[in-house]
């Protein structure tokens, strides 16, 4: 049996899209019944606050979740091997593809932690 990485499945983005969906829905609901008097403008405001608050809240804390994980797998899986055998358990046939991304953005950060950053080909 042949030694494999484990696949790289990062935290769900599910929360943080959802935020990110329905907070405009709610600031142009909030503004449109702002514009037919439904709500005053003060209320309006404090909901489009609101909204902006819940979404960075949401962005913050998949950001965090995502280095949190992403640190975790590198100090448990990558930063003991070399560069070589990384190269080597990558052509591993079954090695999944969001596997071999992160870990080939690893080695072309010359083995640092560069999340978001496009790998060059």
């Amino acid at each position: 049996m042949p030694i494999t990485l484990p696949d790289y499945t990062p935290p769900d983005v599910q929360r943080a899209a959802v935020a990110a969906g329905f907070a405009p829905l709610v600031v142009l609901m909030g503004f449109a019944a702002m514009v037919v008097r439904l709500i005053d403008v003060d209320t309006g405001f404090a909901l489009f606050a609101a909204c902006t608050v819940w979404v960075m809240y949401e962005m913050h804390e998949f950001e965090r979740l995502l280095d949190a994980y992403n640190c975790q797998y590198v100090s448990r899986y990558l930063a003991w091997r070399t560069a070589a055998a990384l190269r080597a358990l990558l052509e591993v046939p079954g090695t999944a593809e969001p596997t071999r991304a992160f870990v080939m953005g690893f080695l072309d950060g010359e083995r640092v932690l560069l999340h978001g950053q496009p790998r060059p080909r």
